[in-house]
């Protein structure tokens, strides 16, 4: 057992692993999402999931406020899962986005959904670490899986700053620059998210361990 398996109470070790139920809700929404780029059929899927998720939260909720976990970490708990379901929010909205207003224009579609699916790709990634993350006792890998989100976070920043670069200049309809504006927000919230999940969860771990 690693120095985090030894200083966590069976509440806290017992939320973290439960959690994780969340994040494998957004990989699974993720490549539902990918599957939509490049078909758009699954979007009921991608509901379904989003609300699975909503309902891991309340139910993690109760157990974190029921006493399981030591009183000063609740609320860094509930930010924690709240992160996390952010995550599959972000990915359900970017799929209802893209369903919303298909461009007429060829070239701007084939352009956003390569850079979207490439998003996806790298998202995928991100989540994977985040997963890692949660079922690791050792807080050195911990950490190393952190900064590899940070990392895939750092690249999904230039893909989104490549497409805002691309809608300005060669998008001269409103409607379609905003469409085009929000898939980017959309898409980069799904890795900052899973940034600022993993961010909460190293402050816990360093928290319990301190």
């Amino acid at each position: 057992m690693g120095l985090l398996g030894k200083a966590f109470n069976g509440g806290e070790s017992g939320i973290i692993s439960e959690s994780s139920k969340i994040v494998k809700i957004a990989i699974e929404a993720n490549s539902k999402l990918k599957a939509l780029i490049e078909e758009p059929t699954v979007i009921n899927e991608i509901k379904m999931l989003e609300k699975k998720s909503d309902d891991e939260v309340l139910r993690l909720s109760d157990m974190i406020t029921s006493g399981s976990i030591a009183p000063n970490l609740i609320d860094d708990f509930l930010e924690y899962i709240d992160k996390e379901d952010n995550i599959v929010d972000s990915i359900y909205n970017l799929a209802r986005e893209f369903l919303r207003y298909k461009p007429r224009n060829k070239r701007i579609r084939h352009y956003m959904r390569s850079q979207l699916l490439k998003m996806s790709d790298i998202g995928a990634l991100a989540m994977s670490s985040l997963y890692k993350m949660q079922h690791n006792e050792n807080l050195e890998i911990v950490k190393k899986h952190h900064a590899e989100i940070e990392h895939f976070e750092e690249e999904g920043d230039e893909i989104k700053d490549g497409i805002f670069d691309f809608a300005y200049s060669s998008i001269n309809d409103f409607k379609t620059f905003y469409h085009v504006s929000q898939l980017a927000h959309y898409a980069d919230n799904m890795l900052d998210n899973c940034e600022d999940a993993s961010d909460v969860l190293v402050s816990i771990m360093d928290s319990i361990i301190s």
